[in-house]
């Protein structure tokens, strides 16, 4: 008994693996149904599928059948469909059973139509284990006993009931396939190109549709550069992306990434916001100023311009010569959120107004740092706890 059930659960090993590595579902039913007939001397093996019938009810048709040596055929993959009352009989009986159960029937013990139709394929005992796609019933592994009225053991019964799981998933599988295949025909022949980004810094292009070919590229170009897309912005797209850009900003509800994306399509001379160093209150460039009687706690964001690609980054450079100068401290905050670290990401862990930005992707879900304690700190005492410049205290 042990030896027989090691038999079995090799067989079934053996089937999950051909089920993984066929080309098709249908290629590889053949091999699985007799693999797993020999493994449990089984005379037939047959795959049921249930299909709904127009006039609602249920139709069943065989996707596969074995057969073991010397036991005749009675019916091939495919013929249900030309017997409909037999298909119409099968199926209403395997409507009424419970799904997710197994059942076994001994037609010689049995009366009514199905019992008759039973015995006119010279089955004696048939073992029916369950197929179920996505939780909802699909089919039936059928095991036809034609020279006994076998008793199916229960480590027999839970072994073929793993097989028809690994059965019911590789029908999915074969579906989402064809599914993925037919949307991919649809894009392929359409003008609409499809692509993937990342949320991260620079949000590189992951994914672009084989049909970007119409217009003479193709996806490995815009793949392998990180910038090739902004390459091939026709200037005279330029006005209508900032009218486009500019209606976005006025929606409080635009999506970051679509700003984002569309921003870098513009030159960095058409950007409409940008982060400048200097402005109101700031009457004169800082090298022109006396920093040396200034307390300076000065810093700057890891990823200070990933929201403005293209532009350069003024602020790294600009920080450490400021800090330089006043002798003072300074520091680069590292805590990163979906889009990394971007200019202002500092903002909400200085105030604590975590609320004010949780539809921003600037913020991860780490909120604890003693940035804030930090800036206190040096506003009250002059000290934020650090040396001062050259040390940068980092902000993690």
């Amino acid at each position: 008994m042990e030896r027989k059930r090691d038999r079995i659960l090799d067989a079934i090993t053996k089937i999950a693996a051909n089920l993984m590595a066929a080309p098709s579902l249908d290629a590889a039913l053949p091999v699985a149904l007799r693999h797993v007939g020999k493994a449990i001397a089984a005379d037939r093996v047959v795959l049921l599928e249930s299909t709904r019938a127009p006039d609602g009810g249920f139709l069943v048709n065989e996707r596969g059948t074995w057969n073991a040596p010397g036991v005749e055929p009675q019916m091939r993959s495919g013929e249900m469909a030309g017997r409909p009352e037999a298909a119409a009989l099968l199926g209403g009986f395997l409507a009424n059973l419970t799904p997710g159960q197994i059942f076994t029937i001994f037609p010689r013990q049995a009366q009514g139509p199905l019992a008759e139709f039973l015995r006119s394929l010279n089955v004696q005992s048939l073992l029916l284990v369950p197929i179920l796609l996505e939780g909802k019933p699909w089919g039936y592994l059928g095991f036809d006993d034609c020279h006994a009225e076998r008793r199916w053991t229960t480590a027999e019964s839970d072994a073929l009931q793993v097989l028809g799981e690994i059965i019911g998933a590789s029908v999915a599988r074969a579906r989402y396939t064809s599914e993925l295949a037919d949307a991919k025909r649809i894009v392929d022949n359409s003008t609409t190109v499809l692509y993937r980004a990342k949320a991260e810094p620079g949000v590189p292009v992951t994914y672009v549709s084989e049909n970007v070919s119409r217009w003479g590229y193709s996806p490995a170009q815009f793949l392998s550069s990180a910038t090739f897309y902004l390459d091939i912005a026709h200037s005279d797209d330029v006005p209508r992306v900032v009218a486009w850009l500019q209606k976005l900003l006025t929606d409080p509800a635009a999506p970051t990434e679509a700003l984002l994306a569309t921003q870098q399509k513009l030159p960095t001379a058409g950007l409409p916001f940008l982060p400048v160093l200097g402005g109101a209150g700031y009457p004169k460039p800082w090298q022109q100023a006396d920093l040396s009687e200034l307390d300076v706690l000065i810093g700057y964001t890891k990823d200070e311009m990933v929201a403005f690609p293209g532009a350069p980054d003024m602020f790294e450079q600009g920080v450490h010569e400021i800090a330089k100068a006043s002798n003072g401290f300074a520091y680069r905050f590292d805590r990163p959120g979906p889009l990394g670290v971007p200019h202002c990401a500092e903002l909400p862990y200085l105030f604590g107004t975590f609320e004010a930005f949780r539809d921003s992707p600037m913020l991860g879900p780490d909120r604890g740092t003693d940035f804030g304690t930090a800036v206190a700190d040096f506003t009250r005492t002059g000290d934020p706890g650090w040396r001062r410049y050259p040390e940068v205290r980092h902000f993690v």
